[in-house]
Formats: structure tokens, sequence, C-alpha cells
């Protein structure tokens, strides 16, 4: 299994944090964004993890590499098309055949993520929000996924992707 983890935007939301650092750096309570996320997934047993880079690429860099011994790859996306461009230059890294998790360098996911390994299905992260207009969003029926829109307008609640992705073969 690889993980992906799309790491290249610029974090206008964060500034002034992110003027000096990328925004997967800045800390929150006693760790950096990353640790936290990099730390949602000791319990996965992966074969590398694979961080799409873009702003401040050398900083973050040199943290993971000082920080943490993982084996690990970085993919430089050099025109920055958004995320989906992000996790395909991620996959097309990958094997076809092989187990993916997506997962954003500023999502913190607290659930078991072993039960995923041995299902045949594809996973997208979801969350009941009550306003869905800040977020891309799932349509289901009978638990599948039937459609997914990005921030919709006049609707009360639904479920907004959160960041996390599991594909059970990374072909593209």
């Amino acid at each position: 299994m690889k993980i992906i983890i799309p790491a290249a935007g610029i974090g206008k939301r964060l500034r002034p944090h992110t003027l000096s650092l990328p925004k997967p750096l800045v800390k929150v309570g006693k760790d950096t964004i990353i640790d936290y996320v990099i730390n949602s997934l000791k319990e996965i047993k992966y074969d590398e993890m694979i961080f799409i880079t873009g702003y401040k690429e050398e900083i973050l860099k040199q943290y993971l590499n000082k920080h943490h011994t993982f084996k690990k790859r970085f993919v430089f996306q050099e025109d920055p098309k958004g995320l989906g461009h992000a996790v395909y230059l991620g996959l097309e890294e990958i094997d076809d055949n092989e187990q993916v998790i997506v997962l954003l360098s500023d999502t913190i996911v607290e659930c078991n993520l072993n039960l995923l390994a041995d299902k045949n299905i594809n996973y997208v992260g979801t969350m009941e929000v009550n306003d869905p207009s800040r977020f891309g969003i799932v349509y289901e029926e009978n638990n599948d996924i039937t459609d997914m829109i990005e921030k919709p307008q006049g609707l009360d609640n639904g479920k907004a992707i959160v960041g996390f992705y599991y594909f059970r073969n990374a072909g593209i």
C-alpha cells in the first residue's frame, strides 16, 4: 500500500503563518499539522508515503527527512492545478494494482484504517455538516456514492468530503 499526501498549496487562509512556512508545518498545539497527519497513519502497513509538494518545498522536505525515517518520495507539482491534479501526479508514481490512501496534508483522521485493507471496495471519507456550501459533498444511494458536487448552494445539510480516500487499486 502507498500513501499519497498532497501538500503543495500555499495556505492563504493561514497567513501570516504561511508566509515563511508551508501549511503542513504550521504548529497546532505541540505538533505540526503534518505530524498529526502522519501519526494518524501509524497503524497502517504501507510501503511508502508520496508527498506532492509545491510551495516552500525545500522546507517541507528538510523537515520530513529530519524527523521521519519511513520511506518517502517527493513529487513536485510545477503548475498548481489543484487537488485533483496533485492526486493524479501521485497516482502516476504507483503501480495500477497497488492499494492507495490519499490523505490531505491538513486532514486529521480518527478511525481504524486497518479495516480498509481487507475490503474490496473504495472509500471516500465523509462527515455530516450543517452548511455544505463550504465543502465538496457526496450524494448517496444505498451507501454508494452517486454524485459529488463542489460547494453546493441552497442545501441545509449534507455529507462533506473530509479529505480521505482509499482505493483498492491505483489504476488510472
